[in-house]
């Protein structure tokens, strides 16, 4: 599994780029073939994201490395909550001021799951830019942290994939060069 993360931490910018964009261009085929592309589509992205923490501390972070066990829970339940959601619904549970009363007392445990779901993104976003600022510190001895950068980097990650990508790739290879010339 660590080998699949690795290729897919290492991939261009553009090709990560291509791939979640490529959804808007593949033709409406039938309801349950959407879904299955938007889910796919989501999770690719959710597992970009989960691939770079996760080596980036197994290969920079090894001494240091904070604890992950929270991050692969929220990474884990925001994509099965998200397959369930779009399976079983429309594209989501739509409430607003003219139906809340069809929801009767399931509206108090969706709201907890929705902001429970918010802040699962939220904790993803951060982590992941937390780690890949803790590794650049590590490796460059700078004492800059620029969390916050990557953090909306992947907030608004058709831009943020330029230079998220780049920066892992760098922080990666310039793993490899040091393994390479101490050998």
């Amino acid at each position: 599994m660590m080998k699949y993360m690795k290729a897919i931490a290492t991939l261009k910018h553009w090709q990560i780029f291509l791939i979640l964009l490529s959804s808007a261009f593949i033709p409406y085929i039938n309801p349950l073939i959407d879904k299955i592309i938007s889910f796919c589509y989501f999770s690719f992205f959710i597992f970009w994201m989960f691939s770079i923490g996760i080596v980036l501390i197994k290969e920079i972070l090894q001494e240091d490395k904070p604890k992950a066990n929270f991050y692969n829970f929220s990474c884990a339940f925001f994509v099965a909550v998200f397959g369930v959601i779009i399976f079983t619904t429309d594209y989501g549970i739509h409430i607003n001021n003219s139906n809340y009363q069809e929801y009767g007392l399931w509206l108090w445990p969706l709201l907890v799951l929705t902001l429970y779901l918010l802040w699962s993104i939220m904790y993803i976003f951060y982590f992941t830019a937390k780690v890949i600022s803790l590794s650049n510190m590590k490796l460059n001895d700078t004492n800059d942290s620029i969390t916050t950068n990557y953090f909306f980097a992947f907030w608004f990650y058709i831009i943020g994939i330029w230079f998220i990508q780049p920066k892992v790739a760098a922080l990666l290879s310039k793993i490899d060069d040091d393994v390479y010339n101490t050998k």
